[in-house]
C-alpha cells in the first residue's frame, strides 16, 4: 500500500535531502518540511500533481543513483566565470597552429614561385557570368530549401520523423537489392541483414517518437527565437572553409617545395629524400584535424549555452518564454572562447591524436596492398576499422561532455566522469533520441543537396550548354557537385543548431528536470506526457 516507505528505499538514503541541498528554497518550505517518515505522502509531486506517476514508473524500482549530488551540480554554478579550464591544451594549441604557420609559409611561398599554364587545355568553357550566375542560383535555392525544412521540423515534426525513418529504411533496402542484382552477393545479404535489424529497432522504438518529436518542435522553437544561433554556426561554416583551405594551399606547396629542394642527383623515391615531407605532411594533418575539431566544437559550445540560458533561466509567462539575459549568444560565445577554449582544446586534441593514426594506418594499408603484403594490408585495415569506432564513439560522447562544459563551465575530465555517469543512466533513450533527430537532419541536408543540384543543372542548360555535347560532360559534373555542395553546406549551419540544441536540452532534463518544472510547467508537463520516464527516472 505504500511502496515507498522505509521497507523499499531505506531511511539511510532519504537522511540526506539532496534536494534540499541542491535546489534550497523552492523545495524547502513545504515538500522537504515533512519529517523524514512521511515521505510516502510523495511532497516533490504534490506541486503539479503527479502523484499516480511514482506508482506506474518501472523506473523507481530502483535506489537513486549514489553519486547524484554530484552529478547534478548547485544551481548557482551554473555558467561559471573566472576559471580558465584546461589552459595547457589552450596554449598546446596555439603552439602546434604557429608551427604549422611557419611550415605553410614553406609551402606557400614554393607554391607563390611555381609557374601555372595559362589554362586553356583543361577542356571546361563557361562564361564568367554563367559562373556567377550558378553559384548565385545555388546559393538562394539552398536557402530556400533550408528555410522550407526549417518550417517542416517546426510544424510537422512527429511527421516528419516518421516519414525519414521510412524513407531510410527503403533507400537501405534498394541499396540491398541493387548489390545483389549486379552481382554482389555478399555486401548485399550483409545490407540486408543490417536494414532489417534497423527496420526493426525503429519499429521497436516508435513509441519513443511523441518525445523526440517535442524535443525536435521544442529545439527548433527556440532557435527560431534566437537567430543568432544561425549566424554562429554560418561563422563557424566559414572559418571552417578557411582552415580547409589553408590546409590545402600548404599541402601544395610543400610538394612543390620538396621538388624544388631535392638534390638534382637524389632518387625520388629514397628515404632521405621523402623522410621530411612525410614528416612535415603527417603533422599538417594532425593540424588540420585538430583544428577543424576546435572550429566545430567552438560552435557547439556557443549553441549548447544559448540553449542551457533558455533552459535555466527563461521562465514561462502564459504566453510566451522570457529570459533576463539581454543577448544569450554573446555571453556564451565569451564563455567558450576564454574560459571553456582550454577544455574544447582538449577534447579536440584526443580526436585529432585519433583521426591521424587512422589516416596512417589506411596509408600503411594501401603501401601494403601496392606492395603485394596481404596479411599487412588486412591487419592495417582491421586496425583503420578499430579506429574509425573508436573516433566515433569518443565523437558522440565529446558531443555531451561539451554540454556540460557549456553548461556548467567544468574542465574536460569532470565533464567526461559526468558524462560517463550520465551515459549509464540515459545513455539508450540519448542514442534513440539522436537516431530519431540524426535521420530528420541527414535527409533534410540530402534534400537540400539534390534540389540545389538539380536546379544548378538546370540553369547550366537553360544557358545553351549543349548537354549531348561530350566537350560538356566535365563541366555539367563539376557544375552539379558544387551545387549539391553548397546546398549540404547551407543545410549544415541548420544541423548544427539543431543537433547542439537537442544534445544540450536532454542533458538538462535529464540532470534537473525540476528547473524546467519550475520556469516551464506547460512544457514540463508535456514532456511527462509523452515520456515520464526522461524526467522521474533519474
Amino acid at each position: 500500500q505504500q511502496p515507498y516507505q522505509q521497507p523499499q528505499y531505506g531511511q539511510p538514503q532519504y537522511q540526506q535531502q539532496p534536494y534540499q541541498q541542491q535546489y534550497g528554497q523552492p523545495y524547502q518550505q513545504q515538500p522537504y518540511g515533512q519529517p523524514q517518515p512521511q515521505y510516502q505522502q510523495q511532497p516533490y509531486t504534490q506541486p503539479y500533481g503527479q502523484q499516480q506517476q511514482f506508482t506506474e514508473a518501472p523506473s523507481y524500482q530502483q535506489p537513486p543513483p549514489q553519486n547524484y549530488e554530484q552529478l547534478v551540480p548547485k544551481k548557482e554554478e551554473r555558467f561559471k566565470q573566472g576559471q580558465y579550464k584546461d589552459v595547457w591544451a589552450a596554449i598546446l594549441f596555439v603552439l602546434v597552429t604557429l608551427g604549422f604557420a611557419g611550415v605553410s609559409y614553406l609551402g606557400l611561398n614554393a607554391l607563390k614561385n611555381l609557374r601555372v599554364g595559362n589554362g586553356n587545355n583543361t577542356g571546361i568553357n563557361i562564361k564568367p557570368a554563367d559562373i556567377a550566375g550558378v553559384l548565385v542560383t545555388a546559393v538562394v535555392v539552398g536557402l530556400i530549401a533550408t528555410t522550407l525544412y526549417f518550417i517542416a521540423m517546426m510544424r510537422f515534426a512527429g511527421k516528419l520523423i516518421i516519414t525519414t525513418m521510412v524513407l531510410s529504411v527503403l533507400m537501405n533496402l534498394a541499396f540491398a537489392l541493387l548489390m545483389l542484382f549486379y552481382g554482389g552477393f555478399i555486401p548485399g545479404i550483409v545490407l540486408l541483414v543490417l536494414t532489417a535489424i534497423y527496420a526493426w529497432a525503429m519499429w521497436s522504438w516508435r513509441h519513443r517518437i511523441p518525445f523526440a518529436r517535442l524535443m525536435l518542435k521544442t529545439v527548433t522553437g527556440i532557435a527560431k527565437k534566437y537567430p543568432a544561433t544561425m549566424f554562429t554556426g554560418f561563422i563557424g561554416l566559414l572559418v571552417g572553409a578557411l582552415v580547409a583551405a589553408w590546409w590545402i594551399s600548404t599541402i601544395i606547396g610543400l610538394a612543390v617545395w620538396n621538388e624544388q629542394n631535392r638534390p638534382s642527383n637524389s632518387n625520388p623515391n629514397s628515404s632521405s629524400s621523402n623522410g621530411t615531407m612525410y614528416a612535415l605532411s603527417v603533422f599538417c594533418v594532425f593540424w588540420f584535424y585538430w583544428a577543424s575539431s576546435v572550429v566545430t566544437n567552438s560552435v557547439h559550445l556557443i549553441v549548447s549555452g544559448v540553449f542551457a540560458t533558455y533552459y535555466f533561466m527563461g521562465v514561462s509567462n502564459g504566453q510566451s518564454v522570457d529570459v533576463p539575459v539581454s543577448n544569450p549568444t554573446v555571453q556564451s560565445a565569451k564563455r567558450a572562447m576564454t574560459y571553456s577554449f582550454g577544455s574544447n582544446c582538449y577534447g579536440s586534441l584526443l580526436i585529432a591524436i585519433i583521426q591521424t593514426l587512422k589516416s596512417l594506418a589506411n596509408q600503411a594499408k594501401n603501401d601494403s596492398a601496392q606492395d603485394g603484403n596481404a596479411g599487412l594490408a588486412i591487419l592495417f585495415c582491421c586496425l583503420q576499422c578499430l579506429l574509425q569506432m573508436l573516433g566515433d564513439i569518443l565523437e558522440y560522447f565529446n558531443k555531451y561532455a561539451f554540454a556540460q562544459v557549456a553548461i556548467y563551465g567544468k574542465d574536460y575530465c569532470a565533464a567526461a566522469k559526468d558524462t560517463w555517469e550520465l551515459c549509464k543512466s540515459k545513455g539508450i533513450d540519448a542514442i534513440i533520441n539522436d537516431n530519431f533527430v540524426g535521420t530528420v537532419l541527414g535527409f533534410g541536408g540530402f534534400f537540400c543537396g539534390i534540389l540545389t543540384a538539380a536546379i544548378s543543372f538546370a540553369y547550366l542548360a537553360a544557358a545553351q550548354y549543349n548537354v549531348k555535347d561530350g566537350s560538356n560532360t566535365v563541366l555539367y559534373i563539376i557544375v552539379v557537385l558544387i551545387g549539391f555542395f553548397i546546398g549540404i553546406a547551407e543545410f549544415s549551419i541548420v544541423a548544427s543548431v539543431i543537433d547542439s540544441g537537442v544534445t544540450t536540452t536532454f542533458v538538462c532534463l535529464a540532470e534537473d528536470p525540476a528547473a524546467l518544472a519550475r520556469t516551464k510547467p506547460e512544457l514540463y508537463q508535456e514532456v511527462q506526457k509523452v515520456y515520464p520516464n526522461v524526467v522521474l527516472g533519474f
